[in-house]
């Protein structure tokens, strides 16, 4: 196990899969939300931008976020050289804090890998659009890796939302797990 290496979720959904990870990694959990940071004992960030909720889709909102709480940012990563970030992309926070985190993370030069996918179709195309453009932006900047999402198709039985989600963040930790190796 690498000790120089931190994984961090950002977004409700970056936080659910970094809690499903092996104990032996270093975690952090980061949130604009008072409830997700709450639930995962994150990391809130935009405590004056945000107030006690999420960036509501908003990445502008996000980013204010990461400028406003650059300095506890910082201060959590201060003894990592490599940086894991895990977000699925599509919402304000996981767009907006990803981009902004990212560029904290390479002014200060530390190594920073990106995990994420793409939403699935029934979360809409404005999810989709952001997502697409974060992700253009991300891969100019560091090693981004692109979990596949999961395959509806490939199931015989009616499936809930959930299960679906579930399913993807189980990829997610496979891809996660071979590189943490």
């Amino acid at each position: 196990m690498n000790k120089d290496l931190i994984i961090i979720g950002i977004g409700e959904g970056g936080c659910k899969i970094v809690s499903k990870l092996d104990k032996k990694y270093p975690k952090l959990f980061i949130d604009t939300d008072k409830d997700v940071i709450e639930k995962y004992n994150g990391l809130r960030i935009g405590k004056s931008t945000c107030r006690e909720y999420s960036a509501q889709g908003d990445i502008n909102l996000a980013e204010l976020s990461v400028r406003e709480s650059k300095e506890d940012l910082l201060s959590a990563i201060k003894n990592y050289n490599e940086i894991i970030l895990v977000a699925p992309l599509g919402g304000g926070t996981s767009c907006g804090t990803t981009k902004k985190f990212v560029e904290l993370i390479i002014d200060i030069n530390k190594s920073v890998k990106f995990f994420t996918s793409f939403p699935f179709d029934f979360e809409g195309r404005n999810r989709l659009l952001k997502a697409i453009k974060t992700f253009d932006y991300l891969k100019q900047l560091c090693n981004v890796i692109l979990v596949d999402k999961f395959d509806i198709s490939t199931t015989n039985k009616k499936i809930s939302i959930n299960e679906i989600f579930e399913n993807q963040d189980n990829l997610f930790i496979q891809e996660i797990e071979k590189i943490c190796v």
